[in-house]
């Protein structure tokens, strides 16, 4: 029963992580259609 929990959270952080490195993508183009 503790497994299930557990699962599910990884799969929530690696959400988490492939979020983040999307918005530094969008952040580094939204910087170079401003230049």
């Amino acid at each position: 029963m503790n497994l299930h929990p557990q699962k599910n959270y990884v799969i929530v952080s690696n959400i988490s992580n492939d979020s983040e490195e999307y918005h530094d993508e969008s952040s580094i183009q939204g910087s170079m259609a401003m230049d």
